[in-house]
């Protein structure tokens, strides 16, 4: 229950109405720039980090920096609306087709105040658990109206496949 309420508060805020244009490419390029590191394998300063219980492991991240350039991973990222419907997050997956799992989701969520970003935090998680969390809250943006909200330049075709097997 506690990771489904980090998720539902990813990027909650008050401020704001819906984002202009300039916005949603702000949010995207900032995104990319914050996660870049890790979409990369630069993962070094994260080893003797302790993170929140059930989120992300080293072990994982490294599985993945040995495993970049295969061609099994493929890549995702994404935009998605806050329950405010003003801010942002901005979401990097790195998903192993041949194993139907996730190295990792990271996002970044940024609210939005006077048409302006303000990086608010950042996630990661390679989990089981936070994974099938994160995938619940975007499989609903995906069924649901607020995907309209996004410009389509910023989605994917088709929502992330689902972390498990059921």
């Amino acid at each position: 229950m506690r990771i489904f309420l980090l998720l539902t508060f990813i990027s909650f805020s008050a401020y704001s109405q819906q984002p202009n244009a300039k916005v949603y490419q702000e949010a995207f390029e900032s995104g990319k720039a914050f996660s870049k590191n890790i979409k990369s394998g630069r993962i070094e300063p994260l080893k003797n980090r302790t993170p929140p219980k059930g989120t992300w492991t080293y072990a994982r991240l490294n599985e993945y920096k040995q495993n970049i350039g295969s061609t099994d991973i493929i890549y995702g990222n994404f935009l998605m609306p806050s329950s405010n419907n003003t801010d942002i997050s901005y979401n990097l997956f790195a998903f192993d087709i041949k194993q139907n799992s996730y190295y990792f989701v990271a996002v970044v969520s940024y609210k939005v105040i006077n048409e302006k970003l303000e990086l608010d935090r950042s996630f990661l998680f390679t989990e089981k658990n936070i994974l099938k969390n994160w995938w619940v809250n975007v499989a609903r943006f995906y069924q649901g109206d607020k995907i309209k909200m996004i410009p389509k330049k910023y989605l994917l075709e088709i929502c992330p496949p689902p972390p498990f097997r059921e």
